[in-house]
């Protein structure tokens, strides 16, 4: 046992939090009535919500012109 080695890293918290093993004994997502949707789709969604909230629906006024200055 080496005691300058960490015995847990942050890819180990990682990994302890995040398994791809199944359990026979545990209801899996469909059981539980989940349907996963693909990252994809749900991005995709989440980005036009953004989009469409910048969509700015205003009458713009004409342009003033600009008053010349001239130096002395």
């Amino acid at each position: 046992m080496n005691p300058f080695e960490p015995w847990i890293t942050r890819d180990k918290v990682d990994q302890f939090h995040i398994t791809d093993k199944r359990f026979p004994d545990l209801p899996g997502l469909e059981d539980l009535g989940i349907n996963p949707t693909p990252l994809e789709m749900k991005a995709i969604e989440v980005i036009r919500r953004h989009r469409q909230s910048f969509w700015v629906e205003a009458e713009l006024e004409d342009a003033k012109p600009a008053t010349p200055v001239t130096h002395m």
